[in-house]
């Protein structure tokens, strides 16, 4: 008997056949030839189960297969009453090819792992380079004759022992998530507290909770807050039970959601010597503090969800996206009227004079004209909220600073808001469009610095009087001095981004490009005394 091994794979040359199964393949070329991965067999049963065999005719690719058969053994379970989702059968197989000119059988065999258990997630196991292709098709081995193949199976169950010790990893496992809010956390003062012991899994599993050391534990006293998983009532287990968990402890940023926690999580067996595991140094206490980590949310700032919309105004955009990208700090919503004239300021990157960088910015600002019914030395006490409307549930995130639930509005501080917002998008609509009533202006001398040795060249907004006060018109655009000859236009790169209003109805440059420059016939800007300049609109802002 010829028997060679490679990697634990042991082939062997034999006389009689396979003992429980033949699956023999006619014009075997043309199957090749198909659109199919694999082909399977017919249904056969040993050991009280249904199995087939699965080849793979060019080689399994996702198993390393290519430029070899690949053929496999797969069990047929129907899913009855008969099969839990833990069921498993232990088989010792070999898989067969047929040598029809030696009338012998080739034996396929993993040696290294004898026993194969299969279950509900492997219910196919055998052998990714089976044959290489070219000695598969070789005619002197006799396996490929006259584009015939027969390949075979013989399997043997090895039944469980008398008695089933049984480890199970479960990976996410319901319930696998322990949150717990600790309120009036900064005036704790035990050395540490519990959270509410929860069960994970089902009954048969375990039951777990949090260990928090708000001023820290060890070597983490005064500087850390320490936190561990500690296993509930480990006393009831079984003498030396262990109790392998793989989890990440986590603070949860209140605001951004960027919450904290190590890259690596943590893994550990956990039983009655070692019933806690977990982190004495997880977080210094002053970034535990600091009010832009969102970690340990202020008392003062309450945030509520509530279904009736705000009383007075809604503030809608559109485009949100393309705003965070302008040139601009702060765009601000047309007035209202609400006990006075209001409008919000709203920040898409946060007001970075506020600490707000990486957040959403809002404030409510007053609107004062100055007229003879307001003084210097007027003001307004106001008792405000400011929402965040969530579109998904339909619900209005409503935040309000409830240490100065009333704030005094004068000429020195006309804005009152929050520097710090959920990052969430949040009616009138600003509308990002490509419409503008406007036009451009043109200096042919050049305009102040620019008189004399330049052109100067200005968008300008037409009729800004008939504009609502205070309202704003965002505008990215080019200036261009067209090339009439090769194309080759005149240009300032990056755009222009300005917001236009009453105050600021012209933007441009003084000193656009020189008269010397226009003059010279080979840049093609005048021809036959002709001058083209243009105004190119990337992106403005519509409100209504």
């Amino acid at each position: 008997m010829d028997v060679s091994q490679v990697h634990g794979i042991t082939r062997s040359m034999r006389s009689h056949p396979p003992g429980h199964y033949l699956f023999k393949i006619e014009s075997f070329s043309l199957l090749a030839e198909a659109k199919v991965e694999n082909f399977k067999s017919d249904t056969f049963e040993a050991g009280g189960q249904q199995w087939r065999l699965v080849l793979y005719p060019n080689g399994n690719e996702k198993s390393n297969g290519s430029g070899h058969i690949s053929l496999y053994l797969e069990i047929v379970i129907e899913e009855t009453g008969d099969f839990s989702l833990d069921w498993e059968v232990n088989v010792d197989f070999k898989l067969f090819v047929f040598d029809q000119i030696r009338d012998q059988y080739l034996a396929i065999k993993d040696m290294e792992v004898p026993v194969t258990r299969f279950y509900e997630m492997k219910k196919e196991w055998g052998f990714s380079q089976l044959l290489s292709q070219e000695t598969f098709k070789n005619g002197e081995n006799g396996y490929l004759v006259e584009d015939r193949c027969i390949f075979g199976a013989e399997l043997f169950i090895i039944e469980p022992p008398s008695k089933l010790g049984q480890l199970s990893m479960i990976k996410n496992p319901s319930g696998g998530t322990i949150t717990w809010k600790i309120e009036n956390f900064s005036s704790l003062q035990q050395k540490f507290y519990s959270s509410p012991v929860k069960s994970v899994g089902d009954t048969k599993w375990y039951s777990m909770y949090l260990m928090v050391y708000p001023k820290g534990h060890v070597e983490g006293e005064g500087t850390h807050l320490s936190l561990y998983l500690a296993l509930a009532e480990p006393n009831k287990f079984p003498p030396q039970r262990q109790v392998y968990v793989k989890y990440n402890l986590r603070l949860r940023d209140q605001i951004k959601s960027n919450h904290f926690q190590f890259k690596l999580p943590f893994e550990k067996c956990l039983d009655i010597s070692t019933s806690s595991w977990g982190e004495r140094k997880f977080m210094w206490l002053k970034d535990l503090k600091d009010s832009c980590k969102g970690y340990m949310v202020n008392d003062r700032i309450t945030r509520s969800m509530r279904s009736h919309p705000p009383g007075h105004y809604l503030f809608k955009i559109e485009s949100f996206s393309l705003l965070t990208e302008a040139n601009v700090e702060s765009f601000k919503s047309d007035t209202f009227e609400a006990g006075g004239h209001q409008r919000l300021v709203v920040y898409p990157n946060g007001n970075k004079m506020s600490n707000g960088s990486g957040y959403i910015s809002l404030y409510l600002e007053i609107f004062i004209e100055k007229t003879e019914n307001f003084s210097l030395y007027w003001e307004v006490n106001v008792d405000f909220k400011l929402f965040v409307f969530d579109q998904i549930r339909d619900q209005y995130l409503a935040i309000k600073d409830m240490e100065e639930p009333i704030r005094r509005f004068y000429e020195m501080k006309k804005e009152w808001g929050f520097s710090v917002l959920p990052t969430a998008v949040p009616r009138e609509i600003l509308l990002f469009s490509c419409k503008i009533r406007g036009y451009l202006t043109v200096y042919p001398k050049g305009l102040l610095e620019g008189e004399g040795t330049h052109l100067s060249i200005f968008l300008e907004l037409a009729e800004p009087d008939k504009l609502p006060p205070q309202r704003q018109v965002y505008v990215k655009y080019n200036l261009r001095l067209r090339d009439q000859v090769q194309s080759n236009h005149f240009e300032f790169k990056p755009p222009v981004e300005k917001c236009f209003e009453i105050s600021t109805k012209t933007w441009g440059y003084r000193t656009f490009v020189s008269l010397k420059d226009i003059k010279d016939s080979s840049k093609g800007y005048m021809v036959q005394d002709c001058l083209i300049v243009e105004a190119e609109l990337l992106l403005i802002s519509k409100l209504k």
